[in-house]
């Protein structure tokens, strides 16, 4: 459910600024050796702030993780924040569409420039206990 409401929370921080997509830049890497090929949706990649594990919740888009060789030392994870109206601009892909809902998973390049234009990236930090 909180997963939800931040995919929610942020299609409308983009839409509201005018925009119909976006990529949110998740902490994780590819694991050794699954660069390119894929080793499947849920060996390919590992979390890189130490603490977070599995991948409950999360889904990828058509076709991914895929196997093409992003340029750079690793490959990243991205999710779409895709507006359900979305119309490819400048810039952007209409294959998205296809491919993506809100809120799924992309195997991407770490390195600039990325597809598309409009980032945001999530930031963890460890819970504290009481």
């Amino acid at each position: 459910m909180v997963a939800s409401k931040h995919f929610f929370f942020s299609l409308a921080n983009v839409t509201a600024r005018g925009g119909q997509v976006a990529g949110l830049w998740l902490g994780a890497t590819n694991l050794p050796g699954c660069r390119s090929p894929s080793c499947g949706p849920f060996n390919t990649f590992q979390w890189t702030d130490g603490f977070t594990t599995g991948v409950g919740g999360l889904k990828w888009g058509v076709g991914e993780p895929d196997g093409n060789n992003w340029p750079g030392p690793t490959a990243c994870i991205q999710q779409f924040i895709i507006s359900p109206n979305f119309v490819a601009g400048a810039n952007e892909f209409a294959g998205w569409k296809g491919a993506f809902v809100n809120g799924d998973l992309d195997k991407y390049t770490c390195v600039s420039p990325a597809y598309p234009y409009t980032r945001m990236y999530a930031c963890g930090k460890v819970g504290v206990r009481r």
